[in-house]
């Protein structure tokens, strides 16, 4: 089995797209999906040291432009948020998505998890 392309975020561009330090020089192509993943560290509930930290993913983006050592990535999944709306109009019929966001320091909202904040140096791997 392959194993998968492993880079970091170069630069994040929007809140729906990063640009990472992989290309095709590196084996990326378009339509390529990828995890930025982050960490979270376990403190013993007792002493509160820091027992390990474990990997998390962020947010999956994928590849929408290639160049020779630098590939842009967005999000793709669609949230539904016209539950409420669909009620409020009285229409079951009713549809509105909405682009999933990279949580970034600019969007990040006090009661929102940290751990999901999208940041440069930020590990990046392909889904397999």
């Amino acid at each position: 089995m392959t194993e998968p392309i492993r880079g970091k975020v170069a630069k994040v561009l929007s809140d729906k797209a990063i640009a990472i330090n992989v290309g095709f020089s590196h084996g990326v192509d378009l339509g390529m999906k990828f995890d930025v993943m982050g960490y979270i560290a376990v403190k013993d509930p007792d002493s509160a040291v820091i027992l390990e930290s474990i990997e998390v993913q962020k947010v999956r983006v994928e590849v929408t432009l290639v160049q020779e050592k630098v590939s842009v990535a967005t999000t793709f999944k669609k949230r539904d948020t016209s539950e409420a709306l669909r009620k409020e109009l009285r229409n079951p019929l009713f549809q509105f998505d909405v682009q999933e966001l990279i949580k970034t320091d600019k969007t990040f909202e006090e009661d929102e998890d940290w751990n999901k904040v999208v940041r440069v140096g930020d590990g990046v791997i392909q889904v397999l």
